[in-house]
């Protein structure tokens, strides 16, 4: 995606640390749009973001034809797709992990379990 604004000359990824966050995501989707000058597109910053405006001003100037922003809503999509599915794994493994940790005998359930996928929270387990 980054490529894809490189070659409109939107440098966004040069000023904003995170592209895909809040405020990058806003800045996409307005270009998008089609309709926002690099100066609302800049206003849409939020947070640290913000110290910023006048460097995401040059950052957003660029030439941003009806092709690009096609196939930027394309890849935005995907994106959202993606994040949906994660969504619906990481309730999946949540239920498979309840149902596994019921199932397991008391004196197993009162051990402290260490490992990268886990974490305990307040004597629950949880997926990290």
């Amino acid at each position: 995606m980054l490529k894809l604004l490189e070659t409109a000359n939107i440098k966004l990824g040069s000023v904003a640390s995170d592209v895909f966050g809040v405020s990058g995501l806003l800045m996409l989707h307005a270009l998008v749009e089609g309709k926002a000058t690099p100066q609302e597109m800049a206003e849409l910053a939020k947070r640290r973001l913000r110290n910023k405006i006048p460097e995401l001003e040059l950052a957003l100037e660029g030439r941003v034809e009806e092709h690009h922003r096609f196939l930027l809503k394309l890849q935005l999509d995907r994106l959202e797709s993606v994040d949906k599915d994660l969504a619906v794994l990481e309730q999946r493994m949540q239920e498979n992990w309840s149902l596994m940790r019921r199932s397991l005998p008391y004196w197993m359930k009162s051990q402290v379990w260490t490992g990268p996928w886990l974490r305990s929270s307040s004597r629950n387990w949880v997926w990290t």
